[in-house]
């Protein structure tokens, strides 16, 4: 299984994948790194028959705080036109980076 920056993955039994949003000082709040990410791991999951059931959890404290402020700051002066480009040349990536792709994401 590939490895991640801010993702950490398991495989405790058979069929089973628990992936831990890794931020905990952040209180695991998602960056468009980890949308991108998290896509990828779905991929990878979904590319699996062996793997029934995907488990989503967050390190320390909190599941999740949302989306990082300071990836939302970058927001006010994107074009929505940029912001949706990802979703539809990219399938699934984030506006920012360019991403990984998602093999479920639509047209």
């Amino acid at each position: 299984m590939a490895t991640y920056e801010t993702l950490l993955v398991d495989r405790p039994r058979a069929g089973i994948v628990v992936a831990t949003l890794n931020r905990p000082d952040r209180l695991n709040a998602l960056t468009f790194g980890m949308f991108d990410e998290l896509a990828r791991l779905a991929a990878d999951t979904g590319a699996d028959d062996r793997v029934r059931v995907l488990v989503l959890t967050g390190a320390g404290r909190g599941f999740c705080a949302g989306l990082d402020l300071a990836d939302a700051a970058t927001l006010p002066d994107m074009t929505a036109a940029r912001f949706l480009e990802g979703r539809r040349a990219g399938r699934g990536r984030s506006p920012r980076s360019g991403g990984c792709p998602s093999r479920s994401s639509p047209p």
